[in-house]
């Protein structure tokens, strides 16, 4: 496992999130298809194929849209799970149980997607931790 160790505190107490280096392309902005990447086992190209196909069908310029990737992530069993006011941070969440994407934004005009396994959060940087969360998906178990 990568780097970085952030400590925060939660509703059961101290938790700790890692950090560990995922960039499975070269391609700019594209923390929608990295987390799905991430998220549902599929190669960089055949996700971003299926995102592009999905907002045009929907008729999106672009998969960044909420819309085109809460679709997504619904096709391939991640749901929503809660929805916050912006005032927890990503590194405050407990995310140790199971396969998570997070919705982040630095409250200003960022926003940005985050897998978020067992603790462990995949991003090709370490710049998320601090930022605030959005909204939590969460990934059923193949049982379910």
């Amino acid at each position: 496992m990568g780097g970085s160790v952030w400590k925060g505190n939660n509703m059961s107490g101290e938790c700790k999130l890692t950090f560990e280096l995922y960039d499975p392309s070269d391609d700019k902005q594209s923390c929608v298809v990295r987390t799905m990447t991430k998220l549902v086992g599929r190669d960089y190209s055949t996700v971003k194929q299926e995102l592009k196909k999905l907002a045009e069908r929907s008729g999106f310029e672009t998969y960044n849209d909420q819309s085109v990737f809460e679709e997504y992530m619904s096709r391939n069993g991640i749901y929503k799970e809660r929805d916050y006011n912006n005032n927890t941070q990503l590194k405050d969440l407990d995310l140790s149980d199971g396969a998570y994407c997070v919705f982040v934004t630095n409250r200003v005009s960022y926003f940005h997607l985050v897998p978020v396994i067992d603790n462990v959060i995949y991003d090709r940087r370490n710049e998320s931790l601090g930022m605030y969360v959005v909204a939590t998906y969460k990934k059923a178990d193949k049982g379910a």
